[in-house]
């Protein structure tokens, strides 16, 4: 026995049961056996630029729709972290840019230690005395 009696045979032995099958299980049959041909076309020959610009598959039912560059996680993952970037620096800029109100009852104690000091208030406008007092400072090593 050849090849091709051997297939003829077990095409009709295949076929001797499909009347009793019910319509539902045929129509799975049918879109299986579609879809393996599409793949093999697929694979063998590529999907014809004609078809894919029609918006066709090669069973002939409409192609899916590609859902955008937009939707594509390869974009949208580092669009995600830069607006997560963009949004910290924005907070971060805003708390370092906030400063406290000065109230005038805050100077009230360097006021109260300038006037009541030895040292006239005309010496603090001096620029030698600024002067003098940076080289006179625990600080500057000198006492």
């Amino acid at each position: 026995m050849n090849e091709q009696d051997f297939a003829r045979r077990v095409a009709r032995h295949l076929d001797a049961g499909i009347e009793e099958l019910p319509p539902s299980t045929l129509d799975r049959l049918r879109d299986a056996r579609e879809a393996a041909l599409a793949q093999v076309y697929d694979r063998a020959a590529g999907l014809r630029l004609a078809d894919a610009a029609a918006g066709v598959s090669p069973t002939g039912r409409p192609a899916p729709a590609h859902p955008g560059w937009f939707l594509n996680r390869r974009v949208l993952a580092p669009l995600a972290a830069l607006l997560f970037i963009a949004l910290a620096l924005l907070y971060w800029q805003q708390q370092a840019q906030q400063v406290v109100p000065v109230q005038p009852s805050d100077f009230a104690d360097v006021d109260a230690e300038v006037l009541t000091d030895d040292l006239p208030v005309v010496a603090y406008l001096d620029p030698g005395f600024e002067i003098w007092l940076y080289h006179h400072t625990p600080a500057s090593g000198e006492h």
